[in-house]
């Protein structure tokens, strides 16, 4: 017995709506036909010799389009495949090379470094020469004359010359006036100084000026320069 008419109409409707509703159901991309994983490519790779596609998927594409999407060293790889992959270009982050290169040998191989002396040695900064600290001696004795030097260029110092007792003769120079003063060294004739002084000359002629790192007058002391030399009133000038 025949359906009628109306009962096609309503099992075409309900066709209808269940294939809408199976379709709503399917993941968006399931129509996409960009979808290419490297599993797919790596089929594609193996067929395209044959003339064959994947299963799932239409013509194959070509390989030289599509091979770059294939991770390098991935178990699966076919022979086939590794000519079309040595043909890539090889990327190399930038700077790589030219880091293994400026490197010394030496750090390269470690058997090339001396264990026993590699630490005793300080790299070699270029442009910079060893620092020869001056002699210094100590000196005493009692002031005889003083005079302050190049006062009208700026940068004058006070200049003494002391007496040991026994006929030897000093010269010394201290500091600008107002750093004694400041530091509360003011030095007069007959006043009892002693302290540090170096000798940049480095010889023991007489008539050679030394500079004094420190002295002591009637009791106080104070640091006119540093351990290499240098003023310590530049200081205050800043």
């Amino acid at each position: 017995m025949g359906m009628s008419t109306e009962q096609w109409i309503v099992a075409g409707g309900i066709g209808f709506v269940l294939a809408l509703i199976v379709t709503a159901m399917l993941p968006d991309d399931v129509w996409d036909s960009d979808i290419y994983t490297p599993e797919l490519a790596i089929a594609n790779v193996t067929m395209a010799g044959a003339g064959t596609a994947a299963p799932g998927m239409g013509a194959a594409p070509q390989a030289s389009s599509r091979i770059s999407n294939i991770p390098q060293g991935f178990a699966g790889a076919p022979q086939g495949g590794q000519g079309l992959m040595s043909q890539q270009p090889q990327v190399q982050h930038p700077g790589t090379a030219n880091t293994f290169q400026a490197m010394d040998p030496q750090a390269m191989d470690p058997q090339a470094v001396d264990p026993q002396t590699s630490w005793a040695r300080p790299a070699a900064m270029p442009g910079l020469t060893p620092f020869n600290r001056a002699t210094t001696e100590r000196f005493s004795g009692t002031v005889h004359s003083n005079i302050h030097r190049g006062a009208d260029m700026g940068w004058g110092q006070v200049h003494i010359w002391i007496s040991n007792g026994v006929g030897d003769s000093k010269e010394l120079s201290l500091a600008p006036g107002w750093y004694l003063e400041y530091l509360g060294c003011p030095v007069f004739n007959g006043d009892r100084v002693k302290g540090v002084a170096f000798n940049f000359d480095k010889t023991t002629a007489t008539g050679v000026t030394h500079y004094a790192k420190d002295i002591t007058v009637n009791g106080k002391t104070c640091r006119l320069r540093n351990d290499e030399g240098f003023a310590l009133w530049s200081n205050q000038l800043r």
